[in-house]
């Protein structure tokens, strides 16, 4: 599944890294068109030699049992684990993770922060779930310490990854047909919290996110329109139509303006988290305003 866009930030990092990397879809793309400029060889479609001389098989989600590779790997002793598993092991290549999670506005907050730490010079890896036009792509590899992860908690995938720093922008009814029930949601987010290693920044507007961290043995940070929140949006307004423009205050000082370029009021609480991550990052309160306009 190397076409895949999940797929394509793990194969740019690891490519990176120094690791000869082969591959094989069912259909030609822009994606395999990008990695076969990058000199990986990537064959169509399916076939059990493809396997053959590789140290490790990664597949897909959408990978179906039976799949020849996977059987020729099973043949021949080569481990075979899926993406999200391998997304762990990428993630811990880097010294601070920001691991991106929530029912609503994961990719979107995980393009914002990244446009920011590259904007700022940071040099960030980042997997992301959409095209960043800024890095022409859904990730990069960096050379930076910081690795930008958008985090599904869906099939419980974000509990393969080991944060540095979590994100957790809300908790919603999404995906019951897999996890069963809201506290069920609740206690997954509760697990991929506790992986956390630094802090967790958090939606202090977000009952249920607030629920799901109750006593938790973590540096908690939180973001919100409530006063009661670490950093606060302040003075939200629409700068043009559908376009808003809020003030970041952080305790009882102002650190800057923000004015977004994409729309909608829930865009604000993406852009504070990613103001939030992305300043605790080593970002200036500068640099994240200026990053969130140009997103």
């Amino acid at each position: 599944g190397i076409g895949g866009s999940g797929m394509f930030p793990i194969v740019q990092i690891l490519h990176a890294a120094g690791y000869t990397i082969t591959g094989s879809d069912v259909l030609p793309g822009d994606i395999i068109n990008y990695e076969r400029a990058m000199g990986i060889d990537v064959k169509i479609p399916h076939a059990a030699e493809n396997v053959d001389g590789a140290d490790l098989l990664v597949y897909t989600a959408a990978i179906l049992p039976g799949n020849p590779e996977i059987a020729r790997a099973q043949e021949l002793g080569i481990p075979a684990v899926e993406r999200s598993v391998m997304l762990g092991y990428v993630q811990r290549l880097y010294a601070h993770s920001i691991c991106i999670a929530g029912t609503h506005g994961k990719t979107t907050t995980t393009g914002m922060t990244t446009q920011i730490l590259e904007m700022a010079g940071k040099d960030p890896a980042a997997v992301i779930g959409g095209k960043l036009p800024l890095i022409k792509g859904y990730g990069k590899s960096g050379k930076g310490e910081n690795i930008v992860v958008e985090s599904c908690e869906f099939a419980n995938t974000f509990l393969h990854l080991t944060p540095y720093t979590s994100v957790i922008l809300n908790i919603d009814d999404d995906h019951l047909e897999f996890f069963g029930s809201m506290e069920n949601l609740k206690a997954s987010f509760r697990k991929f919290a506790d992986l956390t290693e630094r802090r967790i920044i958090a939606n202090g507007d977000d009952a249920n996110t607030m629920e799901a961290l109750a006593g938790i043995d973590c540096e908690v940070v939180t973001f919100g329109f409530g006063e009661g929140c670490d950093y606060v949006a302040k003075n939200v307004h629409m700068a043009r139509p559908a376009f808003y423009a809020f003030e970041v205050w952080h305790k009882d000082a102002k650190l800057g303006e923000v004015e977004l370029s994409v729309p909608g009021k829930h865009n604000v609480y993406n852009a504070l988290a990613a103001f939030v991550a992305s300043t605790l990052a080593g970002a200036t309160p500068e640099e994240a305003a200026a990053g969130l306009k140009a997103f």
